[in-house]
């Protein structure tokens, strides 16, 4: 992917999108050989740090990046989105989908079975309200002849009235 990245000259795209859970992220540098590596350079310094390093999360933040900064006008579908993500970074994770998706014209769908996730979701929206037109939350299940469908506004709505959406 990150090949890919290179050919098509975004990889700017990769580092914005990380800079959602680093900002002092600068440049994302592959190494190729056994075993291959990630390292990252973070503003003002000098020394390129491993990317495990920084935790479980920022690799599944640099895998979404790639997804996503790969489909421009496609799809991901993505199956339990909080899978190995702490819950103090949920706001993070959908403030880089929402907007990584938005950036490459992509249409994501993301289930999850966490209540932290759906809360972080609705959380980002509040402190960023323009975000929320860009989201729809569609709980299902079986006893139902259809989705119930919520919007961005109705979710965060939802969550402060303690609702159950998942």
């Amino acid at each position: 992917m990150w090949d890919s990245m290179l050919r098509l000259n975004r990889e700017d795209r990769i580092v914005r999108t990380l800079q959602v859970l680093q900002p002092d992220i600068f440049e994302v540098h592959f190494l190729s050989g056994p075993p291959p590596e990630v390292l990252l350079t973070l503003s003002g310094s000098k020394q390129r740090v491993p990317l495990h390093s920084f935790g479980d999360g920022t690799r599944r933040f640099l895998a979404l990046s790639l997804l996503l900064a790969n489909l421009d006008d496609g799809m991901l579908l993505v199956d339990e989105i909080d899978t190995g993500l702490h819950w103090t970074v949920m706001e993070d994770l959908w403030r880089l989908v929402i907007c990584a998706a938005r950036d490459g014209n992509v249409q994501v769908f993301a289930t999850t079975h966490s209540y932290d996730c759906v809360k972080g979701l609705a959380s980002l929206l509040e402190r960023e309200p323009e975000l929320a037109e860009e989201v729809s939350l569609q709980k299902l299940e079986r006893r139902l002849d259809e989705a119930v469908a919520l919007d961005g506004k109705q979710l965060a709505s939802a969550i402060d009235l303690d609702i159950e959406v998942r």
